[in-house]
């Protein structure tokens, strides 16, 4: 969760993306709980796994929108 949290301050304060990014963190964060406290749920774990690695793609996405906006 390091990674996800981190990488929300690397847009402006305020903006769309840096709220997009907040929700993307907190959806990766109810994935994780899900995986440690349930763990006979199959699908979380690999899910959590699959955000974080997509976590980059989307986080240089609206980093870029959000460099565009004027």
């Amino acid at each position: 969760m390091l990674i996800p949290a981190s990488g929300m301050f690397n847009v402006r304060p305020g903006s769309k993306a840096r709220q997009y990014l907040l929700w993307y963190a907190i959806a990766m964060a109810v994935v994780g709980l899900v995986a440690m406290f349930l763990p006979q749920n199959g699908f979380a774990l690999p899910l959590f796994g699959i955000g974080i690695f997509a976590y980059s793609f989307v986080a240089n996405y609206f980093a870029q929108k959000d460099a565009h906006e004027f």
